[in-house]
């Protein structure tokens, strides 16, 4: 209604600022890494302590599933990915006791 833009319509934009100094437009996350196995292959994991997560597609933790196997063990895998906000690579447990979880990839895992 006043100043160098009266009469005008201006669209609202994220980046829109009439101060002068335009809003900064956040970088956009970093696109996951993500390696799939078709057909999966196999994860085998020694004798140990392992926890399986579940994740919202930003990262969000919605779960756990902890066990230690006496023996060593083995699971198909049909994904090593990165996680949004999670450090560290994780393998995608596809049949078992972990179906639908994921793993870090740590000590104890070999993949087949």
């Amino acid at each position: 209604s006043a100043g160098i833009w009266a009469g005008y319509w201006i669209p609202d934009t994220a980046a829109l600022s009439l101060a002068g100094t335009p809003t900064p437009t956040p970088a956009p996350a970093p696109a996951p890494l993500l390696t799939t196995y078709d057909p999966p292959r196999t994860l085998y994991f020694a004798a140990g302590s392992y926890t399986g997560y579940r994740f919202s597609s930003s990262g969000a933790l919605l779960g756990t599933k902890a066990y230690t196997l006496a023996t060593s063990s083995n699971a198909p895998t049909s994904q090593r990915a990165s996680i949004a906000g999670q450090s560290g690579f994780w393998y995608s447990i596809s049949a078992g006791i972990w179906a639908g979880y994921w793993i870090r990839d740590a000590g104890g895992l070999t993949l087949g």
